[in-house]
């Protein structure tokens, strides 16, 4: 009798523990990880919605108008408050502190790859408006050579129509720029520029 009595609560024992294995398993593939990959690809999408407004600017290889570094500093301190937003998807129970980490490791990863990316823009950026400064340089150059050879050029007819000796000094004037008066007052030549550029420029130099 005794072992008849043991045996029916072994296999009462081992009846509770399949029910509670049916009851777990249930559970488990028909709550918690359902929730667990719709928190996972709930939180994906929530970074690259927080990322995507600088990674599709840093895209631009010739951004216009463009962003600069005080304006990344700006769009990064929105994306790391909606970053925080998206982490904290993982503040539960269904989720262990190490696959927490996990994920977040695999963003410090992103972001140092966002952060490498800024870098290349904005070293594009500068590179980009110093050759504008550049070329805004040689475009005044240009005309003020311009400006003053047209002066000299007026100087030069004056003295032409003005000047009875003209014809007699103008061989002195061309041989030798210190005998040249109106050079003295208007001397375009100690404005250095490449005529060619100029000429490329629309701007026409002697």
């Amino acid at each position: 009798m005794e072992l008849n009595k043991i045996m029916k609560k072994a296999i009462l024992l081992v009846v509770l523990c399949l029910v509670f294995l049916l009851i777990g398993l249930f559970i488990f593939f028909y709550y918690i990880k359902p929730q667990r990959e719709y928190i996972k690809i709930n939180t994906q999408s929530c970074i690259n919605k927080a990322m995507s407004p600088i990674n599709s600017e840093t895209a631009k290889y010739y951004p216009n108008p463009y962003r600069t570094s005080e304006g990344f500093k700006e769009m990064l301190k929105v994306q790391d408050v909606e970053m925080k937003k998206c982490m904290s998807n993982y503040d539960t129970i269904l989720f262990s502190p190490s696959e927490k980490n996990l994920v977040e490791l695999s963003l410090n990863s992103n972001l140092e790859k966002q952060a490498s990316d800024i870098n290349s823009y904005t070293k594009r950026v500068e590179g980009r408006m110093a050759e504008q400064k550049q070329s805004e340089a040689k475009q005044t150059a240009c005309r003020d050579r311009e400006t003053v050879f047209n002066k000299y050029e007026n100087c030069m007819e004056d003295k032409k129509n003005n000047d009875p000796n003209y014809w007699n000094t103008i061989d002195s004037f061309i041989l030798d720029d210190s005998k040249n008066p109106c050079l003295k007052q208007y001397n375009y030549k100690i404005i250095d520029v490449d005529s060619f550029v100029c000429m490329m420029m629309g701007i026409i130099t002697p």
